[in-house]
Protein backbone atom coordinates (compact mmCIF):
# COMPACT_ATOMS: atom_id res chain seq x y z
CA UNK A 1 0.00 0.00 0.00
CA UNK A 2 0.76 3.05 -0.87
CA UNK A 3 1.03 5.87 2.37
CA UNK A 4 0.88 8.55 -0.55
CA UNK A 5 -2.86 7.78 -0.41
CA UNK A 6 -3.46 9.60 2.98
CA UNK A 7 -2.31 12.68 1.53
CA UNK A 8 -4.38 12.33 -1.52
CA UNK A 9 -7.57 12.23 0.83
CA UNK A 10 -6.53 15.12 2.96
CA UNK A 11 -10.00 16.60 3.92
CA UNK A 12 -12.06 17.54 6.87
CA UNK A 13 -13.99 14.78 7.51
CA UNK A 14 -18.07 15.84 8.10
CA UNK A 15 -19.40 14.83 11.22
CA UNK A 16 -22.70 13.70 9.54
CA UNK A 17 -20.73 10.68 7.84
CA UNK A 18 -17.65 9.66 9.43
CA UNK A 19 -17.12 10.94 12.83
CA UNK A 20 -18.24 12.52 15.88
CA UNK A 21 -17.11 15.55 16.55
CA UNK A 22 -18.20 17.27 20.01
CA UNK A 23 -15.44 19.32 20.74
CA UNK A 24 -13.62 21.22 18.51
CA UNK A 25 -10.29 19.89 17.40
CA UNK A 26 -8.15 22.87 16.29
CA UNK A 27 -4.43 22.89 14.36
CA UNK A 28 -1.72 22.21 16.34
CA UNK A 29 0.62 24.99 17.10
CA UNK A 30 4.18 25.34 17.00
CA UNK A 31 5.93 23.64 19.80
CA UNK A 32 2.66 21.55 20.62
CA UNK A 33 3.32 17.32 20.73
CA UNK A 34 1.16 15.12 19.88
CA UNK A 35 0.70 11.17 21.66
CA UNK A 36 -1.13 8.62 20.29
CA UNK A 37 -1.61 5.44 22.54
CA UNK A 38 -3.00 2.27 21.18
CA UNK A 39 -3.02 -1.20 21.10
CA UNK A 40 -1.34 -3.92 18.45
CA UNK A 41 -4.44 -3.27 16.20
CA UNK A 42 -4.70 0.73 16.23
CA UNK A 43 -0.74 1.30 16.89
CA UNK A 44 0.02 1.06 13.21
CA UNK A 45 -2.36 3.07 12.25
CA UNK A 46 -0.31 5.75 13.96
CA UNK A 47 2.63 4.19 12.71
CA UNK A 48 1.09 5.49 9.13
CA UNK A 49 0.62 8.75 10.06
CA UNK A 50 3.73 9.53 11.21
CA UNK A 51 5.19 8.79 8.46
CA UNK A 52 2.95 10.21 6.12
CA UNK A 53 3.13 14.06 8.41
CA UNK A 54 6.65 13.80 9.23
CA UNK A 55 7.70 16.88 7.28
CA UNK A 56 4.54 18.86 8.82
CA UNK A 57 5.36 18.08 12.46
CA UNK A 58 8.84 18.88 11.36
CA UNK A 59 7.81 22.01 10.61
CA UNK A 60 5.79 23.11 13.63
CA UNK A 61 8.94 22.00 15.79
CA UNK A 62 6.46 18.84 16.87
CA UNK A 63 6.57 15.78 18.38
CA UNK A 64 4.75 12.67 16.90
CA UNK A 65 4.99 9.49 19.81
CA UNK A 66 2.97 6.26 19.43
CA UNK A 67 2.82 4.27 22.06
CA UNK A 68 1.75 0.87 21.59
CA UNK A 69 0.19 -1.19 24.49
CA UNK A 70 0.16 -4.59 23.88
CA UNK A 71 -3.43 -5.70 24.88
CA UNK A 72 -3.95 -2.52 26.20
CA UNK A 73 -7.40 -1.27 27.94
CA UNK A 74 -8.73 1.45 29.21
CA UNK A 75 -8.09 0.60 32.98
CA UNK A 76 -4.52 -0.47 32.12
CA UNK A 77 -3.88 3.23 30.53
CA UNK A 78 -5.45 5.26 33.71
CA UNK A 79 -2.90 3.64 35.80
CA UNK A 80 -0.33 4.10 33.54
CA UNK A 81 -1.31 7.08 31.71
CA UNK A 82 1.18 9.86 33.69
CA UNK A 83 3.75 7.90 32.43
CA UNK A 84 2.79 7.60 29.02
CA UNK A 85 2.39 11.80 29.05
CA UNK A 86 5.89 11.98 30.89
CA UNK A 87 7.68 9.85 28.21
CA UNK A 88 6.37 11.98 25.36
CA UNK A 89 6.89 15.28 26.60
CA UNK A 90 3.41 16.26 26.65
CA UNK A 91 3.10 19.55 27.97
CA UNK A 92 0.07 22.24 28.28
CA UNK A 93 -2.12 22.96 24.89
CA UNK A 94 -0.46 18.91 23.56
CA UNK A 95 -2.91 16.59 22.40
CA UNK A 96 -3.55 12.81 23.23
CA UNK A 97 -5.46 10.37 21.24
CA UNK A 98 -6.20 6.83 22.56
CA UNK A 99 -7.04 4.24 20.72
CA UNK A 100 -8.11 1.67 22.95
CA UNK A 101 -11.04 -0.37 23.21
CA UNK A 102 -10.98 -3.87 21.56
CA UNK A 103 -9.30 -5.37 24.64
CA UNK A 104 -12.35 -4.08 26.61
CA UNK A 105 -15.29 -5.47 24.35
CA UNK A 106 -12.54 -9.23 24.80
CA UNK A 107 -13.57 -9.07 28.72
CA UNK A 108 -17.11 -7.78 28.46
CA UNK A 109 -17.47 -11.03 25.93
CA UNK A 110 -15.64 -13.19 27.69
CA UNK A 111 -16.85 -12.59 30.97
CA UNK A 112 -13.48 -12.80 32.50
CA UNK A 113 -10.43 -10.25 32.85
CA UNK A 114 -9.64 -6.98 34.50
CA UNK A 115 -12.55 -5.37 32.38
CA UNK A 116 -16.09 -7.31 32.56
CA UNK A 117 -18.20 -4.17 33.13
CA UNK A 118 -18.74 -1.43 31.48
CA UNK A 119 -18.41 0.46 34.96
CA UNK A 120 -14.87 -0.21 34.58
CA UNK A 121 -14.15 1.42 31.32
CA UNK A 122 -16.61 4.54 32.44
CA UNK A 123 -14.48 5.07 35.52
CA UNK A 124 -11.24 3.98 33.26
CA UNK A 125 -12.14 7.48 30.61
CA UNK A 126 -12.88 9.84 33.57
CA UNK A 127 -9.90 9.31 35.53
CA UNK A 128 -7.96 9.77 31.82
CA UNK A 129 -10.72 13.05 31.42
CA UNK A 130 -9.32 14.24 34.43
CA UNK A 131 -5.92 14.47 34.28
CA UNK A 132 -5.81 15.52 30.49
CA UNK A 133 -7.89 18.47 32.25
CA UNK A 134 -5.95 19.44 34.84
CA UNK A 135 -2.78 19.39 32.45
CA UNK A 136 -5.24 21.86 29.84
CA UNK A 137 -4.24 18.53 27.36
CA UNK A 138 -6.56 17.95 24.41
CA UNK A 139 -7.87 14.64 24.53
CA UNK A 140 -9.32 13.05 21.27
CA UNK A 141 -10.91 9.40 21.97
CA UNK A 142 -11.57 6.71 19.36
CA UNK A 143 -14.24 3.41 19.28
CA UNK A 144 -13.23 0.52 18.63
CA UNK A 145 -13.37 -0.62 14.35
CA UNK A 146 -14.26 -4.18 13.89
CA UNK A 147 -13.97 -7.76 14.41
CA UNK A 148 -13.76 -10.86 11.98
CA UNK A 149 -17.37 -12.11 11.70
CA UNK A 150 -16.73 -15.49 11.54
CA UNK A 151 -15.73 -15.01 15.51
CA UNK A 152 -19.04 -15.40 16.64
CA UNK A 153 -21.55 -12.16 18.11
CA UNK A 154 -17.87 -10.48 19.00
CA UNK A 155 -18.96 -7.47 17.32
CA UNK A 156 -22.01 -7.35 19.51
CA UNK A 157 -19.94 -6.53 22.29
CA UNK A 158 -17.37 -3.94 19.90
CA UNK A 159 -20.69 -2.27 19.83
CA UNK A 160 -21.58 -2.25 23.49
CA UNK A 161 -17.78 -0.52 23.81
CA UNK A 162 -18.28 2.31 20.86
CA UNK A 163 -21.50 3.07 22.50
CA UNK A 164 -20.00 3.66 25.78
CA UNK A 165 -16.84 5.65 24.67
CA UNK A 166 -19.50 7.86 22.51
CA UNK A 167 -21.56 8.72 25.37
CA UNK A 168 -18.70 9.15 27.42
CA UNK A 169 -17.02 11.68 24.84
CA UNK A 170 -20.12 13.59 24.53
CA UNK A 171 -20.73 13.96 28.31
CA UNK A 172 -17.01 15.28 28.77
CA UNK A 173 -17.44 17.53 26.02
CA UNK A 174 -14.48 15.07 24.06
CA UNK A 175 -13.69 15.33 20.36
CA UNK A 176 -14.15 11.43 18.94
CA UNK A 177 -13.15 9.60 16.31
CA UNK A 178 -15.85 6.97 15.57
CA UNK A 179 -13.87 4.36 13.98
CA UNK A 180 -16.25 1.97 14.72
CA UNK A 181 -18.92 3.91 12.59
CA UNK A 182 -16.02 4.64 9.35
CA UNK A 183 -16.49 0.39 9.20
CA UNK A 184 -19.77 0.35 9.44
CA UNK A 185 -20.28 2.02 5.88
CA UNK A 186 -18.69 -1.02 4.34
CA UNK A 187 -20.86 -3.47 3.20
CA UNK A 188 -17.94 -6.64 3.61
CA UNK A 189 -16.15 -5.67 6.43
CA UNK A 190 -14.25 -8.61 6.47
CA UNK A 191 -12.35 -7.18 3.22
CA UNK A 192 -10.47 -4.70 5.95
CA UNK A 193 -9.33 -7.67 8.08
CA UNK A 194 -5.83 -9.88 7.16
CA UNK A 195 -7.47 -12.05 10.65
CA UNK A 196 -9.51 -11.76 13.93
CA UNK A 197 -9.32 -7.93 14.49
CA UNK A 198 -5.86 -7.27 12.82
CA UNK A 199 -6.51 -5.14 9.53
CA UNK A 200 -5.03 -5.09 6.50
CA UNK A 201 -3.36 -2.58 4.40
CA UNK A 202 -7.12 -1.39 3.32
CA UNK A 203 -8.04 -1.00 6.75
CA UNK A 204 -5.08 0.42 7.70
CA UNK A 205 -5.41 2.83 4.88
CA UNK A 206 -9.21 3.92 5.50
CA UNK A 207 -8.73 4.50 9.12
CA UNK A 208 -5.80 6.48 9.00
CA UNK A 209 -7.54 8.44 6.52
CA UNK A 210 -10.05 8.96 9.41
CA UNK A 211 -7.82 10.11 11.95
CA UNK A 212 -6.06 12.97 9.52
CA UNK A 213 -8.13 15.88 11.21
CA UNK A 214 -7.57 15.03 14.76
CA UNK A 215 -3.69 15.50 13.93
CA UNK A 216 -3.95 18.98 14.11
CA UNK A 217 -1.39 19.25 10.80
CA UNK A 218 -3.66 17.93 8.31
CA UNK A 219 -6.77 20.32 7.22
CA UNK A 220 -8.96 21.07 9.76
CA UNK A 221 -10.36 23.73 12.09
CA UNK A 222 -8.68 27.37 11.64
CA UNK A 223 -6.18 27.89 14.62
CA UNK A 224 -8.52 30.16 16.73
CA UNK A 225 -11.89 30.83 17.76
CA UNK A 226 -13.76 33.44 15.16
CA UNK A 227 -14.72 36.67 16.99
CA UNK A 228 -17.96 38.76 16.36
CA UNK A 229 -15.54 41.22 13.80
CA UNK A 230 -14.09 38.65 12.03
CA UNK A 231 -14.73 37.97 8.23
CA UNK A 232 -14.67 34.97 6.20
CA UNK A 233 -15.15 35.11 2.12
CA UNK A 234 -16.19 32.78 -0.28
CA UNK A 235 -14.43 33.07 -3.44
CA UNK A 236 -16.70 31.63 -5.90
CA UNK A 237 -19.70 32.37 -8.34
CA UNK A 238 -23.63 32.59 -7.84
CA UNK A 239 -25.51 29.59 -7.09
CA UNK A 240 -24.78 27.03 -4.50
CA UNK A 241 -21.25 27.62 -2.76
CA UNK A 242 -22.49 31.55 -2.62
CA UNK A 243 -26.01 30.53 -0.50
CA UNK A 244 -23.33 28.28 1.69
CA UNK A 245 -21.85 31.49 2.47
CA UNK A 246 -24.71 33.44 3.43
CA UNK A 247 -25.95 30.32 5.26
CA UNK A 248 -22.34 31.04 7.42
CA UNK A 249 -23.15 33.94 8.13
CA UNK A 250 -25.92 33.31 9.90
CA UNK A 251 -25.13 30.78 11.80
CA UNK A 252 -21.88 32.94 12.39
CA UNK A 253 -24.03 35.97 13.95
CA UNK A 254 -26.23 33.84 16.25
CA UNK A 255 -23.28 32.27 17.80
CA UNK A 256 -20.62 35.50 17.86
CA UNK A 257 -22.73 38.84 17.33
CA UNK A 258 -24.08 41.03 14.39
CA UNK A 259 -20.64 42.18 13.17
CA UNK A 260 -19.88 38.69 12.16
CA UNK A 261 -19.82 38.64 8.16
CA UNK A 262 -19.45 35.59 6.25
CA UNK A 263 -19.89 37.04 2.16
CA UNK A 264 -19.22 35.44 -1.31
CA UNK A 265 -17.50 37.12 -3.62
CA UNK A 266 -18.54 36.55 -7.25
CA UNK A 267 -15.60 35.79 -9.18
CA UNK A 268 -15.17 33.79 -12.47
CA UNK A 269 -12.06 32.27 -11.87
CA UNK A 270 -12.66 28.93 -14.06
CA UNK A 271 -13.43 31.41 -16.93
CA UNK A 272 -9.94 32.63 -17.10
CA UNK A 273 -8.47 29.45 -18.06
CA UNK A 274 -9.78 29.88 -21.49
CA UNK A 275 -7.89 31.45 -24.25
CA UNK A 276 -9.62 34.61 -24.06
CA UNK A 277 -9.04 34.02 -20.62
CA UNK A 278 -5.45 33.85 -20.47
CA UNK A 279 -4.95 37.20 -22.28
CA UNK A 280 -6.70 38.64 -19.54
CA UNK A 281 -5.42 36.76 -16.71
CA UNK A 282 -3.42 39.46 -14.83
CA UNK A 283 -5.81 42.14 -15.11
CA UNK A 284 -9.05 40.15 -13.60
CA UNK A 285 -6.46 38.52 -11.12
CA UNK A 286 -6.08 42.14 -9.68
CA UNK A 287 -9.16 42.23 -8.66
CA UNK A 288 -8.71 39.76 -5.75
CA UNK A 289 -6.26 41.92 -4.24
CA UNK A 290 -8.45 44.04 -1.96
CA UNK A 291 -10.43 41.16 -0.85
CA UNK A 292 -9.14 40.94 2.53
CA UNK A 293 -10.66 38.08 5.34
CA UNK A 294 -9.88 36.45 8.19
CA UNK A 295 -10.66 32.78 6.17
CA UNK A 296 -10.64 32.73 2.66
CA UNK A 297 -12.14 29.81 0.50
CA UNK A 298 -11.39 29.45 -3.23
CA UNK A 299 -13.80 27.68 -4.54
CA UNK A 300 -12.44 25.70 -7.73
CA UNK A 301 -14.25 24.43 -10.08
CA UNK A 302 -17.58 26.35 -8.50
CA UNK A 303 -18.72 27.17 -11.97
CA UNK A 304 -17.80 24.74 -13.51
CA UNK A 305 -17.43 25.36 -17.45
CA UNK A 306 -19.60 23.75 -19.62
CA UNK A 307 -17.67 24.67 -22.80
CA UNK A 308 -14.80 22.47 -22.68
CA UNK A 309 -15.57 21.92 -26.38
CA UNK A 310 -16.85 24.97 -27.27
CA UNK A 311 -16.09 27.72 -29.69
CA UNK A 312 -12.40 29.17 -30.49
CA UNK A 313 -11.60 32.02 -27.17
CA UNK A 314 -14.02 30.27 -24.88
CA UNK A 315 -13.00 26.70 -24.73
CA UNK A 316 -11.85 26.17 -21.31
CA UNK A 317 -8.27 24.94 -21.74
CA UNK A 318 -7.46 22.38 -18.63
CA UNK A 319 -3.16 22.11 -19.42
CA UNK A 320 -3.27 26.28 -18.29
CA UNK A 321 -5.44 25.90 -15.02
CA UNK A 322 -2.24 24.81 -12.75
CA UNK A 323 -1.04 27.65 -13.54
CA UNK A 324 -3.56 29.88 -12.90
CA UNK A 325 -4.36 28.78 -9.77
CA UNK A 326 -0.83 29.04 -8.84
CA UNK A 327 -1.34 32.61 -9.89
CA UNK A 328 -4.46 32.94 -7.73
CA UNK A 329 -2.82 31.44 -4.49
CA UNK A 330 -0.05 34.08 -4.48
CA UNK A 331 -2.69 37.02 -5.04
CA UNK A 332 -5.21 35.19 -2.65
CA UNK A 333 -3.29 34.30 0.34
CA UNK A 334 -1.31 36.99 1.71
CA UNK A 335 -4.75 38.92 2.65
CA UNK A 336 -6.00 36.14 4.99
CA UNK A 337 -4.73 34.42 7.91
CA UNK A 338 -6.24 31.28 7.14
CA UNK A 339 -7.01 29.95 3.42
CA UNK A 340 -7.93 27.14 1.89
CA UNK A 341 -8.32 25.79 -1.66
CA UNK A 342 -11.51 23.89 -2.11
CA UNK A 343 -12.05 20.96 -5.07
CA UNK A 344 -15.22 20.69 -6.78
CA UNK A 345 -17.51 18.01 -6.17
CA UNK A 346 -18.34 15.06 -8.75
CA UNK A 347 -20.00 15.90 -11.89
CA UNK A 348 -23.06 13.76 -12.54
CA UNK A 349 -23.17 10.04 -11.50
CA UNK A 350 -21.56 8.01 -14.44
CA UNK A 351 -18.17 7.03 -13.58
CA UNK A 352 -17.65 5.99 -17.23
CA UNK A 353 -18.45 9.63 -18.28
CA UNK A 354 -16.33 12.52 -19.26
CA UNK A 355 -17.70 14.90 -17.02
CA UNK A 356 -17.14 12.37 -14.25
CA UNK A 357 -12.96 12.38 -15.16
CA UNK A 358 -12.73 15.80 -15.65
CA UNK A 359 -14.03 16.64 -12.09
CA UNK A 360 -11.71 14.03 -11.19
CA UNK A 361 -8.10 15.85 -13.21
CA UNK A 362 -9.57 19.20 -12.07
CA UNK A 363 -9.61 18.07 -8.38
CA UNK A 364 -6.18 16.42 -8.67
CA UNK A 365 -4.89 19.49 -10.12
CA UNK A 366 -6.51 21.31 -7.05
CA UNK A 367 -4.49 18.68 -4.78
CA UNK A 368 -1.34 19.39 -6.76
CA UNK A 369 -1.30 22.80 -6.45
CA UNK A 370 -2.13 23.04 -2.88
CA UNK A 371 0.68 20.58 -1.55
CA UNK A 372 3.35 22.98 -4.08
CA UNK A 373 2.01 25.88 -2.34
CA UNK A 374 1.54 24.31 1.09
CA UNK A 375 -1.98 25.48 1.46
CA UNK A 376 -4.94 23.91 3.78
CA UNK A 377 -7.23 21.81 1.09
CA UNK A 378 -10.93 21.17 1.96
CA UNK A 379 -11.19 18.28 -0.52
CA UNK A 380 -15.06 18.84 -1.61
CA UNK A 381 -14.72 16.32 -4.32
CA UNK A 382 -13.14 13.43 -1.64
CA UNK A 383 -16.09 14.04 0.96
CA UNK A 384 -19.20 13.51 -1.91
CA UNK A 385 -17.42 10.28 -2.72
CA UNK A 386 -17.30 9.46 -0.16
CA UNK A 387 -20.95 10.36 1.06
CA UNK A 388 -21.80 8.22 -2.30
CA UNK A 389 -20.13 5.49 -1.12
CA UNK A 390 -22.31 4.74 2.14
CA UNK A 391 -25.38 6.19 0.51
CA UNK A 392 -25.90 5.93 -3.00
CA UNK A 393 -24.98 8.19 -5.92
CA UNK A 394 -26.80 11.06 -6.29
CA UNK A 395 -26.62 14.22 -8.43
CA UNK A 396 -24.67 16.96 -6.24
CA UNK A 397 -23.98 19.21 -8.99
CA UNK A 398 -27.02 20.52 -11.19
CA UNK A 399 -27.14 22.47 -14.58
CA UNK A 400 -28.80 25.59 -14.28
CA UNK A 401 -29.42 27.36 -17.57
CA UNK A 402 -25.80 26.81 -19.16
CA UNK A 403 -24.05 26.31 -16.21
CA UNK A 404 -23.04 23.42 -13.53
CA UNK A 405 -23.39 24.37 -10.07
CA UNK A 406 -23.86 23.24 -6.58
CA UNK A 407 -27.57 21.79 -5.98
CA UNK A 408 -29.30 21.56 -2.10
CA UNK A 409 -27.63 17.90 -1.81
CA UNK A 410 -24.16 18.99 -2.18
CA UNK A 411 -24.58 22.18 -0.22
CA UNK A 412 -25.92 19.80 2.38
CA UNK A 413 -23.02 17.24 2.14
CA UNK A 414 -20.52 20.24 2.27
CA UNK A 415 -22.09 21.92 4.50
CA UNK A 416 -20.29 20.47 7.64
CA UNK A 417 -17.04 20.70 6.82
CA UNK A 418 -17.25 24.71 6.38
CA UNK A 419 -18.78 24.69 10.11
CA UNK A 420 -16.37 22.45 11.40
CA UNK A 421 -13.75 24.50 9.56
CA UNK A 422 -14.97 27.51 11.15
CA UNK A 423 -15.65 26.22 14.62
CA UNK A 424 -19.65 26.85 14.22
CA UNK A 425 -22.58 25.16 14.99
CA UNK A 426 -21.98 24.32 18.68
CA UNK A 427 -25.63 26.20 19.42
CA UNK A 428 -23.88 28.65 22.29
CA UNK A 429 -24.11 32.59 22.26
CA UNK A 430 -20.26 33.24 22.55
CA UNK A 431 -19.59 36.34 24.68
CA UNK A 432 -17.78 39.27 23.16
CA UNK A 433 -14.92 40.45 23.67
CA UNK A 434 -16.05 43.49 25.86
CA UNK A 435 -18.28 40.69 28.12
CA UNK A 436 -15.18 38.50 28.52
CA UNK A 437 -13.44 41.05 30.10
CA UNK A 438 -16.21 41.76 32.26
CA UNK A 439 -16.34 38.46 33.79
CA UNK A 440 -12.30 38.32 34.35
CA UNK A 441 -12.36 41.35 35.90
CA UNK A 442 -15.32 40.00 37.96
CA UNK A 443 -13.36 36.69 38.98
CA UNK A 444 -10.44 38.27 39.90
CA UNK A 445 -12.30 40.24 42.26
CA UNK A 446 -13.62 37.67 44.26
CA UNK A 447 -10.50 35.72 44.48
CA UNK A 448 -8.55 39.07 46.08
CA UNK A 449 -9.87 37.87 49.56
CA UNK A 450 -7.85 39.65 52.76
CA UNK A 451 -4.85 37.03 54.38
CA UNK A 452 -7.40 36.88 57.17
CA UNK A 453 -10.15 35.77 54.56
CA UNK A 454 -7.91 33.16 53.16
CA UNK A 455 -6.62 31.17 56.31
CA UNK A 456 -10.63 30.80 57.31
CA UNK A 457 -11.57 29.24 53.83
CA UNK A 458 -8.56 26.98 54.12
CA UNK A 459 -9.35 25.88 57.71
CA UNK A 460 -13.04 25.07 56.24
CA UNK A 461 -11.42 22.79 53.36
CA UNK A 462 -10.93 19.11 53.87
CA UNK A 463 -7.39 18.14 54.54
CA UNK A 464 -6.81 15.41 51.28
CA UNK A 465 -3.15 13.80 50.95
CA UNK A 466 -2.08 14.33 47.27
CA UNK A 467 -1.59 10.78 46.59
CA UNK A 468 0.43 9.80 42.91
CA UNK A 469 -0.58 7.15 41.03
CA UNK A 470 2.23 5.23 41.40
CA UNK A 471 1.97 5.23 45.11
CA UNK A 472 -1.44 3.34 44.62
CA UNK A 473 -1.86 0.24 46.23
CA UNK A 474 -3.39 -0.98 43.11
CA UNK A 475 -4.40 -4.78 44.40
CA UNK A 476 -6.05 -3.06 47.55
CA UNK A 477 -7.68 -0.14 45.88
CA UNK A 478 -10.61 -0.58 47.53
CA UNK A 479 -9.46 -0.79 51.50
CA UNK A 480 -8.47 2.82 50.72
Amino acid sequence: MGVSILRASLCFVMSCTVCALWAATPSLKTGQNVVFIGDEITAPIADLLKKEYADDFKTKRSRFTVIKQKKGRWADLSKSFARCLKKAKIDEGGRVIVALGMHDACDIKKGTGPNTEEATLIAAMSDVVETCAERKLLLIVCTPSVISSKIQGANVHIDVVADCIREQAKKHNLACADLRAVVAKHTHTDGLLKKGAVLNDMGKALLATSLEPYLGVAAGMIERELREDDRVRVITTRGGWARMAEDLQDLGRAELGERFSSTPFQFHLDSLSSRNGLLRQDKELILLVNQKATVMFLICGGHIIPSRNGPPGKKFIEESYEDLLLKAVDVVKPNAEFFFLVTCPPLGVNEQSEDWAFAQRLSDTVRSVAKKKRVSLLDGHKICLDWMSANGKQAVISKVGKNMQLNKLGKSILFPAFQGILGLGTGKKRKTEKETEQAQEKAASETNDTAEDKVVKDAEKETVPDVGIDDLDLDNIDDM
